[in-house]
Order: C-alpha cells, then sequence, then structure tokens
C-alpha cells in the first residue's frame, strides 16, 4: 500500500493533524498473510535501550508491547541489533565487524538478551558485519533509528553531513534491493537534546539545530524512497518546543511592496519604479530566514541573460569553498547563444536546463518543501530535486550578476514551523535529570540526549501509531494476494510423463493431459479451490505424476481463515528438432486471496 496516509491527532491540541507517511508495506503485508511478521531494529543507543531506562520502557520496548497487544494471533519475531554511539557509516562498513571486545570503529561484542527483549539473538558472530547480522535476519520490516551519532560539530550549517547522510541512505536502500526478500523500511526522524546551556560548555543548542537538520533529512529520505516515516521528531518538537517542524506558517509577500521593510540591499543598487516594479542590479535578500518556500519574480530586460538573473533560498550567510552557502537558480548565456537554467548547490551544479534562444521576458518560480526542490520558467516545470544540502532555515532573495533588469508581478510566500499551542513539557519532563544509577524510582532519561520514560510516551510512542495501526488493519482484514512461483527448465522433467494432476493442500484437483504434438509437448493446467484454514499452516501446491512423483512442489504458509487458492502449471518441451529443439521451459504460479 505505497504512499498511504493515516492520521493521529494530538490529545492536547485538538484539530492538529500529525500525518504520517506510510511507505511501501507489500512485505510486511505478504508476511502477515502468511502469518509471521520479523521486525528488525537496527540503530544507536536510543533505540538499543538500555542507556537511563528499562528496555520494557525504551521505544523499542514499548512498540515491541504495541502491536503485541493489538495482534495477539499474529506471530511476531522481534530482533534488535543496535549499538550504542555507532551510526550509518559503522552500519555499512564492512570492516565493522564482531569481535571478543568493543573497539568503536572497529569492533563489536553483544551479548544474546533475554527472549522478552530480543536483543542480538544468537549474539556477536566473530567477523560477521554488523550489516550480515542485520541481514540475516531475514525482515519483514526493518527500522532505522539513527540520528544524533551522525552530527558532527562545527558550524551550524553543517550541511556536508546531511548529504552524506542522505548518500548512505540511498546507497543502503539499493543494498537492501539485492537481498534475497528485500524488507519494508522504515526510518525515524530523531528526538532533539536538552535546551540547556549550563552543562558541557554549553554545546547543546547548537548541537540540538544540527540534530533538526539531521531530521529533516531522514523525513525527506523517507518520502523519496518511499520509506514509512516515524516521525519522533515531529512530536517532540510539538512537546518540547509547542513547534511544528513539518506544518508551516506562511508569510506573504506580494509584488515587493514591502520593500525594503522585509528586504535589505546586500550589494548593488535597486528602485522602485512603479507599484508593482522595481529596477536594479545586485542582491536584494529578505531580512527573516525561512525553511518552506515559494518564490516568483518577471524579469524583464533588453539582454536578459547578460545579466544573469536569478533568486536564491535556504542561504546561510557564510561561505563555502568561496561560494555562498546556498541554493540558487539563475539564467547564463551558453557557449551557443542559447540561454541555459542552473540550479545550484554551493559550489555544487544539481540540474542545467536547455531554453532555447534568449528572451527579453523570463517568469523564474522556484517552490521549496522540505528536502524537494521544484524550479519552473515560464510556468513549466523544468526541474525536480531531491536534495538534502541545507535543511531547515535560510535567507532566500534575488540577485543580477551584471547589468539592469526591472523586477515585476513578483510573489514571496516564506514558510516557517508553525507555533502548536504552547510548550507542555520541560526539558526535565522529557529527558530526566540523569538520576537512573542514584534513584530506585527515576523515571529515565539522561538530561542530555536521551529520554525519560515520558518522553518515550509522549513522543515515540504515538509517532509509531499509523504503523501500528496498519499492521492491525492487515492483521485484521487481511491483505491482497499472496504469490508465489516456481520455475524448472530441465530437460529430465520429462521422464516417465503420464497421468498428470494439479494438487492443492493434498487435495488433487482435476486432471491434466499433455498434448502431444510429434515430439513436441505442451500443457497447461489450471485449478482453484477454497481453503479454510483454522491457525497458520503451510499449505502445499505441486504437480503429481502417476499419483507418486511430485514436481514443482511449493508451500504457502498463510493465516487463519478462508483462503482461495489458485494454481497455474504451464510445462513446454520443444522436442528434438527445429530452432527451438531441445528447449525445456516447466512453470508453476499459486496466488492465495483471503476469501
Amino acid at each position: 500500500m505505497p504512499g498511504l496516509e493515516i492520521g493521529a491527532t494530538i490529545p492536547s491540541v485538538p484539530g492538529t493533524q500529525l500525518d504520517a507517511h506510510l511507505g511501501d508495506l507489500s512485505r510486511v503485508s505478504r508476511a502477515i498473510a502468511e502469518g509471521t511478521l520479523r521486525i528488525t531494529f537496527v540503530g544507536d543507543s536510543i533505540l538499543e535501550g538500555k542507556s537511563h531506562i528499562t528496555y520494557q520502557d525504551s521505544p523499542a520496548g514499548v512498540w515491541m508491547r504495541l502491536l503485541q497487544e493489538q495482534n495477539p494471533t499474529l506471530n511476531l519475531v522481534f530482533s534488535n541489533f543496535s549499538i550504542l554511539g555507532q551510526g550509518l557509516y559503522q552500519l555499512r562498513h564492512p570492516g565493522f565487524v564482531g569481535g571478543h571486545f568493543n573497539v568503536p570503529g572497529v569492533s563489536f561484542a553483544q551479548r544474546e538478551s533475554c527472549q522478552a527483549e530480543r536483543r542480538w539473538p544468537g549474539g556477536t558472530v566473530i567477523g560477521k558485519s554488523w550489516w550480515d547480522h542485520v541481514k540475516d535476519s531475514n525482515p519483514d520490516l526493518l527500522i532505522f533509528g539513527f540520528g544524533m551519532n551522525h552530527v558532527v560539530m562545527g558550524d551550524w550549517a553543517y550541511s556536508p553531513t546531511t548529504v552524506t547522510n542522505a548518500v548512505f541512505y540511498r546507497e543502503m536502500n539499493e543494498r537492501l534491493a539485492l537481498w534475497p526478500n528485500p524488507p519494508s523500511v522504515a526510518a525515524i526522524p530523531s528526538m532533539l537534546p536538552t535546551h540547556r546551556t549550563d552543562i558541557d560548555g554549553g554545546i547543546w543548542p547548537r548541537f540540538r539545530m544540527m540534530v533538526q537538520q539531521e531530521a529533516d533529512t531522514v523525513r525527506g529520505i523517507c518520502r523519496e524512497l518511499n520509506w514509512t516515516c516515524i516521525d519522533v521528531n515531529r512530536w517532540w518538537s510539538i512537546a518540547a518546543d509547542a513547534r511544528d517542524p513539518v506544518l508551516m506558517h506562511h508569510d506573504h509577500h506580494l509584488q515587493l511592496m514591502d520593500y525594503a521593510e522585509n528586504w535589505t540591499m546586500v550589494s548593488g543598487g535597486w528602485t522602485v519604479t512603479g507599484r508593482n516594479s522595481i529596477r536594479g542590479s545586485g542582491i536584494l535578500r529578505s531580512m527573516e530566514m525561512c525553511s518552506d518556500l515559494y518564490q516568483r519574480f518577471h524579469f524583464a530586460a533588453p539582454n536578459i541573460a547578460d545579466c544573469n538573473p536569478g533568486m536564491f533560498w535556504r542561504d546561510r550567510g557564510d561561505l563555502v569553498q568561496g561560494q555562498p552557502n546556498r541554493y540558487s537558480m539563475n539564467l547564463v548565456r551558453a557557449s551557443d547563444g542559447a540561454v541555459q537554467l542552473l540550479v545550484i548547490w554551493q559550489n555544487q551544479t544539481l540540474a542545467t536546463v536547455n531554453l532555447g534562444a534568449a528572451k527579453r521576458h523570463y517568469v523564474l518560480e522556484v517552490l521549496v518543501e522540505g528536502a524537494r526542490h521544484r524550479a519552473y520558467v515560464d510556468n513549466v516545470l523544468v526541474a525536480d530535486l531531491s536534495h538534502m544540502g541545507n535543511m531547515g532555515e535560510g535567507y532566500n532573495g534575488v540577485f543580477l550578476s551584471r547589468g539592469r533588469c526591472r523586477l515585476f508581478n513578483s510573489a514571496v510566500s516564506q514558510g516557517r514551523p508553525a507555533v502548536v499551542g504552547e510548550v507542555e513539557y520541560s526539558d526535565d519532563d522529557l529527558l530526566g535529570i540523569d538520576d537512573w544509577l542514584k534513584n530506585a524510582k527515576s523515571l529515565g532519561g539522561g538530561l542530555r540526549n536521551h529520554p525519560s520514560r515520558l518522553g518515550v510516551q509522549v513522543a515515540f510512542l504515538p509517532a509509531f501509531v499509523p504503523l501500528a495501526r496498519a499492521i492491525n488493519h492487515l492483521a485484521t482484514f487481511g491483505s491482497g494476494a499472496v504469490t508465489r512461483t516456481l520455475h524448472d527448465n530441465t530437460s529430465d522433467f520429462w521422464t516417465g510423463l503420464s497421468n498428470c494432476s494439479l494438487v492443492i493442500d493434498e487435495q488433487v484437483q482435476h486432471p491434466a493431459f499433455p498434448l502431444v504434438f510429434g515430439t513436441a509437448l505442451l500443457l497447461t493446467t489450471s485449478a482453484s479451490t477454497t481453503v479454510r484454514l483454522a491457525a497458520a499452516r503451510e499449505v502445499p501446491v505441486y504437480l503429481s505424476w502417476n499419483a507418486s512423483r511430485k514436481e514443482l512442489a511449493m508451500s504457502l504458509t498463510l493465516g487463519a481463515g478462508t483462503w482461495v487458492i489458485t494454481a497455474t502449471a504451464q510445462l513446454n518441451r520443444a522436442g528434438d528438432e527445429g530452432p527451438s529443439s531441445g528447449y525445456h521451459g516447466q512453470t508453476l504460479t499459486v496466488t492465495a486471496v483471503r476469501g
């Protein structure tokens, strides 16, 4: 059910909808239909569930309990391969392997927990990579829970980290597609650390901003790769800051009528020439930052391409390798005299669009929503990009590199995280007071960046509800078809061929006989029957020769209930002569649909 949206309402803020993106759940759907759903967690210490909290009160523990209580007849198999202090780089690196000791970035040593927790089932295998431990759990649903360990302390506009982590997620998605049974995938935009400035040299507010940008990146990746988004970051932001990082409040500026109240002239000179127009050259920049943006400018000049007109957004106000740290799009003249549109991030060209011969007028528009950037020229979409360079807020504006140009018919809509009610929880509520080792009645939490029991309840639990609802719906009302196919291209398949029957759940369906054309054989047969299962079990399907020999045998593991099972067999032998001589191809396809 790709793209399904399920809403959950915040109890304390009536009417506020948190629409969670549910990605491709086809593997989950098939697994539930077969009666067993395997869920694997992989992440850092927060998902590991051993830091400043009991496992039962940790995010993974609470989610496990929720699914078990809601789906008592579904066989749920959990595995948790999370490791404290590690991130995406270590997960993807083949050199990060199981060892006798924990050596950061080199090896890990994890013991198997009790069956109730299902952490590291089987324990660490020496020499086996972290990724392969996860792979061999054969998950139907794989949940990534990373965030804070990705962040590199440095300049607040740490955009190279978000770009790198986006690349890592895309790479892992490609690797998952190569698994024998690729899982459905979910990822967690991270909770936020403390606001406090009186500990650790006051680093946490700046670190918090970086973690937010990383969370925005994960949210964008989920949309791009059609993964399910367990949006802990959104719930946490509302609880801790009364701020919604997804629901944007927009301020509109039309026709530059508020120039220069809300705009600043960075360079050049600009003159208001009428109610709807302004003339000049240089750079005009908004005075306030925004996250999302719609911006439109109509440019006019005798030689438009010679002016290099353009616009920019999410400008951090600094330089990267001598280039402005921002996104931009502008018109340039190519070597053949034609006009091109360039979309650029920092010093990297993200898109080049050929626009043909130069004109006197161009309308440029950009629509920015999260990680998605759409560029329009003369009302035509010319570039649609997913990019995680500068996530979060930045300045927007317009520029002309040289010459003079008139701007008119402009519109700017700046989107900023919406204010949602009032702040209801303090850092002490959500992150605890770091008394876990000293107070037997501690409510958990690590003061800095590990959630308390309350933090789990108000952010992690509701963020998981949309996915839990989808799983419960599939388990209660059934799913689509379960299909299996077997192929056989061996010549000895035909030895002793006679009295062929199609068998479903050990019940012989109508016999089918091969049609003989000289030395060639062709058989096509199909049968359908209804099977009622009191409990989940395997249902065998095969072809029977002479009531004793089985060919193309398979088993479907189906859950309790009524199933309509259809089997189709096609057998071919091309014969001993002709261009297709010697060809053999046998196929059995079985589909089970809940009745």
